[in-house]
């Protein structure tokens, strides 16, 4: 997927900036954006937590929150139209930039 960031290089930038969560733009909005009528709804989202080494020999920790995953409520049509709509959005976004620095 365009834009995104392997976990080898969220793992060096979270080590590099001495966090201990790195997580998804996608995953953020999901958790922060439960208004109250949508708190009903399930979310899958993948969690991987790496230890590493820190200053000292020390042992650090650092837990990965990747993108959601498609939730299981939706049928392959709501799926499909999904993956249709970013494709959408990614081909207008490419092609506004391609206009903007031309």
């Amino acid at each position: 997927e365009e834009g995104a960031v392997s976990l080898a290089a969220a793992a060096a930038a979270a080590h590099h900036h001495r966090a201990g969560v790195a997580m998804a733009a996608g995953a953020f909005a999901c958790l922060s954006g439960n208004a109250p009528g949508r708190l009903g709804r399930s979310w899958e989202i993948p969690v991987t937590v790496k230890a590493g080494t820190g200053v000292g020999n020390t042992t650090t920790t650092t837990v990965f929150v990747d993108q959601p995953l498609p939730s299981r409520e939706h049928n392959p049509r709501a799926l499909a139209a999904g993956v249709y709509e970013r494709e959408v959005l990614a081909r207008a976004s490419a092609s506004a930039s391609a206009s903007a620095s031309a």
